[in-house]
């Protein structure tokens, strides 16, 4: 009987494992497809200045995995934002920097990062508070935005096919006066 028991626990934990593994596998999956890249360079002087970006847009499904696989989603979140909506009620976007220019400043970071669906624009409701402190070299953290529109109380992405996070230019010298946009399709 005991042997039994033993047995099925072990083929409990086996399977736990098993499907653990599938969805690390799938999230990672789906993290590389929602992932776009950018690279801005500036050849002035002599010496290479460059920024990079790295977006990924958490799709409702994306950001149950992802809550999922960290158990816990760390944030350092100054509102509280988060907790007064569900996850079907956010737009999450990741937001990794690789700074080798100058020191830059992301604060606030609504007037650098805005969303767009179809001809609509919306500013971010939140944001980890470590992209709005000055740096110089690697920076990650989140990006948050309501899917539920303020002034219709409807849900932004109904009817939508694509949508942009459009970066501003105000971000870093190195961008020369360009806006660039990465596009998602729903």
């Amino acid at each position: 009987m005991k042997r039994i028991a033993v047995l099925l626990t072990m083929l409990v934990i086996a399977f736990a494992s098993m499907t653990s593994i599938a969805n690390a596998d799938t999230y990672k999956q789906l993290e590389k497809k929602n992932t776009r890249y950018l690279m801005c360079k500036n050849n002035n002087e002599g010496a290479t200045a460059t920024i990079e970006f790295w977006v990924t847009y958490y799709s409702p499904e994306l950001w149950k995995l992802h809550k999922e696989n960290n158990k816990v989603t760390k944030t350092d979140s100054a509102s509280d934002f988060l907790t007064t909506l569900r996850d079907e009620q956010l737009v999450v976007f990741k937001i990794r920097i690789d700074n080798n220019a100058y020191p830059i400043q992301l604060n606030p970071l609504n007037s650098f990062v805005t969303l767009r669906v179809d001809k609509k624009t919306f500013k971010s409701e939140e944001s980890d508070l470590i992209l709005s402190r000055e740096f110089q070299g690697e920076n990650e953290g989140y990006i948050y935005f309501s899917r539920i529109d303020k002034k219709t109380g409807k849900d932004i992405f109904k009817n939508a096919k694509h949508i942009w996070l459009e970066l501003s230019y105000a971000i870093s010298p190195v961008m020369e006066g360009k806006s660039p946009r990465l596009m998602w399709n729903l």
